[in-house]
């Protein structure tokens, strides 16, 4: 399958307000980059919680991402950015309070005056917001095929996936491109070494939706795989409400992909942009 170009935003633009508490530092002349880096440095890094830091330096037009190794001599700006959720858990008002005096202490050694972007005690309301938009948009496109007679012969079942374009990666077979960090599509092959050697008895493939830069292309690469294995084995394809996937049910299957994609973009959260990827967590 020929993958269309993805246009990446850059991690490093930022910070991103809508899914990051930010607090710029600032201040009437330029920042030594020495002293900038110095949020790297023990004990202010683990005191702040790790942030992530942006900086401007003169020559800048945006935001770029500060990193213990940069080297820009001075910057006119500098931002810490934590986001709202996480792995571990989210922010709470209590956290950014505390995280923003820390930044305080920071901001004076640095001659400059922390300025928080969201005030700490909206910090509950605005993670509680991003909690339901993550409870109403996080969905995720997944299909079985499995033979309608017998079993798959294991080979050529993956030649044909292999012939996709779909290859291992992290013990998963995967669509990937060289543009994206994460699979755009993702297969599972089922097997039983057992009872039937060289065999396969299904096909899972799926994607998530809003960590997707091109969601509508990955649904139609989806269909595509279903129409190979089928032509390779007669075959039955089952999406995850219990529907034969026919070609009502793919045109159904467009439509809520395209409406969830307008909703995302509605949301300030477009299919896979960085503000996405940091509310819909891998």
């Amino acid at each position: 399958m020929r993958i269309p170009p993805i246009s990446q935003p850059a991690e490093s633009e930022g910070p991103r307000v809508a899914v990051q508490f930010v607090v710029e530092l600032v201040g009437p002349r330029p920042l030594a980059g020495l002293k900038a880096r110095e949020v790297f440095s023990h004990p202010w890094f683990e005191a702040l919680g790790r942030p992530m830091a942006y900086a401007m330096a003169p020559s800048d037009a945006s935001w770029r991402l500060l990193t213990p190794s940069e080297s820009a001599v001075v910057y006119d700006s500098l931002a810490l950015a934590w986001p709202y959720l996480d792995r571990r858990g989210h922010l709470t008002s209590r956290s950014a309070e505390r995280l923003f005096h820390t930044a305080e202490r920071l901001a004076t050694g640095l001659e400059r005056v922390a300025m928080p972007l969201t005030p700490p005690e909206l910090v509950d309301e605005r993670v509680r917001d991003l909690q339901q938009l993550q409870e109403a948009l996080d969905a995720s496109v997944a299909v079985t095929v499995q033979p309608a007679q017998g079993w798959y012969d294991l080979e050529p079942l993956m030649a044909v996936l292999g012939g996709l374009g779909f290859a291992q990666q992290s013990g998963r077979l995967s669509l990937a491109s060289s543009e994206w960090p994460e699979p755009l599509l993702e297969a599972q092959v089922s097997t039983d070494a057992r009872t039937a050697p060289n065999k396969a008895s299904a096909v899972d493939l799926g994607f998530r939706v809003a960590r997707n830069p091109i969601p509508l292309w990955t649904l139609d690469a989806l269909f595509e795989a279903v129409d190979a294995v089928d032509r390779l084995h007669r075959s039955l394809a089952i999406d995850d409400e219990g529907s034969l996937v026919d070609g009502a049910r793919r045109d159904w299957m467009r439509r809520q992909v395209a409406l969830l994609v307008e909703a995302l973009q509605e949301n300030g959260l477009p299919a896979g942009s960085p503000e996405a990827r940091m509310v819909f967590l891998d």
